[in-house]
């Protein structure tokens, strides 16, 4: 990647000034994503509150929040279309550690979604299996405690899209509770849950999976 391209850019408007001096055979459009402007504002740090514990452990600064939502409503205000992030434990960095935002606090996401609005509006977009609420396996044991973190997900959720006026489109992963065997209908609560808020007033939107996350093959594969 770093050999591949030529970095002619640093803000997110000066981003968007070089694809305009480029040739596409397709229109495009693009997002703000939660990893870089972690990694404009913090720096080597970005993704360390994405560690296990998480922002209790190691949290985000006020000043570091303010900054971030700052990079949003800019870069919205310089034609991108959103901001996008991720909530599930899948996505990780050549390290292996979650990427950064992962486990950000809702007081880092309400901002973002604010700037978001402030900046001429646009969608908030994440992938999100609403269980992990740190970088922990999920197991049966602690299933109550992730069922709690999807209600405060979906309160922080609600006040974006409704209070703000921003469309939220979730790309849900399949809850990892189901592979612990607890639970074979769990996405269906969060199904419902987005009926609900969408019946308030909210403009939430699901995606799913139309085909396996992952498939491993070997000889005796049929």
């Amino acid at each position: 990647l770093s050999s591949g391209l030529q970095w002619h850019w640093e803000s997110f408007p000066e981003f968007m000034d070089y694809l305009d001096e480029q040739s596409f055979a397709i229109d495009l459009a693009t997002y703000i994503g939660h990893g870089a402007v972690r990694a404009y504002v913090i720096g080597k740090d970005a993704n360390l509150s994405d560690r296990p514990g998480g922002p209790r452990k190691n949290p985000i600064t006020h000043e570091q929040i303010e900054k971030m939502a700052d990079v949003v409503q800019e870069a919205v205000e310089a034609g991108a279309i959103g901001f996008s992030t991720s909530r599930t434990l899948l996505h990780r960095d050549k390290n292996g550690v979650l990427v950064p935002g992962t486990l950000a606090a809702e007081e880092e996401l309400l901002a973002i979604g604010k700037a978001v609005a402030l900046g001429g509006g646009g969608v908030f977009e994440m992938a999100s299996d609403f269980m992990s609420y740190d970088d922990t396996p999920h197991v049966p044991e602690d299933h109550i405690e992730r069922l709690e973190h999807t209600g405060r997900e979906m309160i922080w959720v609600e006040q974006i899209s409704k209070g703000f006026g921003v469309p939220v489109s979730i790309c849900l992963g399949i809850p990892s509770v189901l592979a612990a065997g607890v639970d074979k209908n769990g996405y269906r609560m969060v199904f419902k849950n987005v009926e609900e808020a969408n019946a308030d007033g909210c403009n939430v939107k699901l995606q799913v999976f139309t085909r396996p996350q992952g498939i491993q093959l070997c000889w005796a594969s049929r």
